[in-house]
């Protein structure tokens, strides 16, 4: 958690505050606590002990000085934002607050409601609370208790609820549906805090109970005209870094015309979790060997460079693609995924962790300074399970799309990869002439030698066409995919037959032994079935394995 000190309020001379950020954490939120004339007003005290002690000192000094009502607004009834604020026996209850939240929010958590909370997901139980504020709920009162009043208040067109205690402002509220229908925005002077707004269509968050994508749409629009003009200066999400206004009217366009386009977004059930944590654990092991091939690569190739007298583009090399950047974040990941079988984690925080690991992979990739390393086919392949992934968590299943082709027109390719260099001997001298395109046709070749050099690849053709459905990019990733197993494995012959009846054998050296375990068994055969396969094994002599695509 980020070092929290008191800052002035932008707009408000009498007030000051303070912000509790944390690193992109999945089990808790950001906190923020003002200080003003009338209250001392905490936003979502989060889920975390620590923070809530630190959140709880910060204010207990501060009402210590000049005692006055202590508030809790909560953005909205998710677990991660309001745990801490209604645990009876934890370091807030000691300071008597006053506990303020949409009606909606209110009566989840007088419920102990464990889906709408989120709770359920999280495997934690929701403690049950009254909040005795209910914004939204229809009627406005003058007695709520420690002397705060709410009145209707109008800013940038927009309508909400004003606080106030003894004619001192404390904060402005809007309702902003979407991410669920009780999440609201809070305004405190040049502050706003938006909850989980900004994330609501992320990978992991959309299409929790109670999302609504119109509602989203709707409340992008209006939170980005409250921004625009409403004077304000910052803007502080639920989870992440403060934003400067302009960079979040930019987020909330982006937001806007996304949910407008109505994107396919099925219900993130407990089921759902559990089925795509597997497709994680596939995906991120994909990202090990893929990585670690990569950094092989790298260390050829540069050591090649080197060699050559090419120190500067040696060099660069090993610096193209931040492998040291990647490593940190797979051990993360794998350390999760320990606690989870250690029974530390859950599978909604696996699956959340995952796709952390995921867009910071991508960061890393997005790097790539070379032209090769954009084409470079271990990446690409990562790239596309990447979509699979964020695919299968968000519509149910992988990014795939099947079009009839020639079976002969898929395999061949692949297998001539598998043999041949990236570069032909006759590119090469081509390019013997211009310094730099040499280099350039120089490092694609080296950076991709051959799986099976010689002759210890064979790919036999079908004897006639032969017709499939089958998505051409995804299936030769997963065939490459296997040939990389049996060449790790030890195999120095492989030969690769297409049938006439729609199949593919591949087979290795007799006395070869089993490229993968179970757990390889099992992700190649969803990854066939995706390309519209079904895949067997046969262990034996030699070791073979059958792709046989739907007549």
């Amino acid at each position: 958690m980020a070092p929290a000190a008191w800052r002035p309020v932008p707009g408000l001379s009498s007030t000051r505050y303070c912000a509790f950020l944390r690193r992109p954490d999945i089990c808790c939120s950001n906190a923020f606590l003002s200080d003003g004339p009338g209250a001392v007003l905490a936003v979502d005290p989060g889920a975390d002990a620590a923070q809530a002690a630190l959140l709880a000192r910060f204010a207990s000094d501060t009402l210590a000085e000049a005692p006055r009502p202590f508030v809790i607004i909560l953005s909205h009834c998710h677990i991660d934002h309001v745990l801490q604020a209604i645990a009876t026996s934890g370091h807030l209850a000691r300071l008597d607050p006053v506990l303020a939240a949409h009606a909606g929010c209110a009566a989840v958590i007088a419920d102990g409601d464990p889906v709408l909370s989120s709770a359920h997901l999280f495997g934690e139980p929701l403690p049950t609370c009254p909040v005795p504020v209910r914004l939204f709920s229809g009627s406005l009162t003058d007695d709520a208790p420690g002397c705060l009043r709410r009145e209707p208040c109008s800013v940038a067109g927009l309508h909400g609820e004003r606080l106030t205690v003894r004619g001192s402002p404390v904060a402005e509220v809007f309702s902003a549906p979407g991410h669920t229908p009780d999440s609201i925005v809070v305004r405190v002077g040049g502050i706003l805090l938006v909850g989980d707004l900004l994330f609501a269509l992320d990978v992991g968050v959309a299409g929790l109970p109670g999302f609504d994508l119109g509602a989203l749409a709707t409340t992008a629009a209006s939170v980005r005209r409250l921004v625009e003009e409403g004077g304000i200066v910052e803007v502080i999400p639920g989870h992440g870094r403060p934003l400067p206004a302009r960079e979040a009217i930019a987020m909330l366009a982006r937001l806007e015309r996304t949910a407008r386009l109505r994107p396919e977004i099925r219900p993130l059930t407990p089921e759902r979790i559990a089925a795509t944590r597997v497709v994680a654990l596939e995906l991120l092991d994909e990202a090990d060997r893929v990585f670690a091939e990569v950094g092989g690569r790298l260390l050829v190739l540069a050591h090649h460079l080197e060699v050559l007298g090419e120190t500067e583009a040696a060099a660069g090399i090993e610096e193209a693609l931040a492998i040291d950047d990647v490593d940190p974040c797979l051990a993360s990941f794998n350390r999760f995924v320990c606690e989870f079988e250690a029974g530390e984690r859950i599978e909604f925080q696996v699956l959340l962790k995952a796709v952390q690991a995921t867009r910071r992979i991508e960061t890393v990739l997005c790097r790539g300074c070379s032209s090769w390393a954009k084409d470079f086919e271990p990446l690409a392949r990562f790239r596309r399970l990447a979509d699979d992934f964020m695919s299968v968590v968000t519509r149910g299943g992988p990014a795939t799309t099947l079009v009839p082709v020639d079976l002969d027109g898929v395999v061949g390719p692949v297998v001539d990869t598998a043999r041949m260099p990236a570069v032909s001997d006759d590119d090469v001298l081509a390019a013997v002439d211009d310094e730099q395109a040499f280099l350039d046709v120089l490092v694609r070749r080296l950076a991709a030698p051959p799986l099976f050099p010689g002759d210890g690849l064979a790919f036999v053709p079908s004897p006639t066409p032969v017709r499939v459905v089958t998505d051409p990019a995804r299936l030769g990733d997963v065939l490459r995919a296997v040939l990389e197993d049996l060449a790790g494995a030890g195999h120095e012959r492989v030969l690769v037959e297409a049938g006439p009846i729609g199949t593919v054998t591949m087979k290795g050296d007799p006395g070869g032994p089993s490229p993968f375990g179970l757990r390889r068994r099992e992700a190649y055969r969803r990854r066939f079935e995706a390309c519209g396969a079904a895949f067997c094994l046969r262990d034996g002599e030699p070791f073979a394995c059958r792709i046989t695509f739907a007549q």
